[in-house]
């Protein structure tokens, strides 16, 4: 199977992504934060660049659409903009 996770990161995100990469699904993880790649790297989940409140086609970013490369972290970086106050991290 083929599965994507929004907020790859979080506590669930992590547990159900290692237990479908463990059973041999091919598992990738939203995060907003490049930091976090290696975590995912190391629990079998491929790390996808995408922040869901951006201008990016999540459905891009996913499948690695315009602008992606071929490597874990891919289209729909921060484009550097400040958030409007309220809106999260």
């Amino acid at each position: 199977m083929d599965v994507a996770i929004a907020g790859g990161h979080g506590k669930i995100g992590l547990q159900l992504g290692r237990l479908l990469a463990g059973r041999g699904d091919r598992v990738r993880g939203l995060v907003r934060n490049p930091e976090q790649a290696d975590d995912l790297v190391a629990g079998g989940i491929e790390p996808v660049l995408c922040d869901l409140e951006g201008e990016h086609d999540v459905a891009a970013a996913v499948r690695g659409g315009p602008g992606g490369e071929r490597s874990p972290l891919r289209h729909g970086q921060r484009d550097g903009r400040r958030r409007p106050a309220g809106r999260g991290r």
